[in-house]
């Protein structure tokens, strides 16, 4: 996902499925960095 324009408030749900065991790891990583930068936004697995 990639915003441009101005600076706006990001907030909602982001629902993801995984089933790659390889993949856990990384999607995790993913969440994390990304709820770092936008803590309104809910990550449902």
């Amino acid at each position: 996902m990639e915003l441009k324009g101005k600076e706006e408030v990001v907030e909602g749900t982001i629902t993801i499925g995984c089933s790659e065991f390889a993949a856990v790891e990384t999607l995790a990583k993913i969440c994390k960095t990304y709820k770092e930068k936008y803590p309104l936004v809910q990550i449902n697995s």
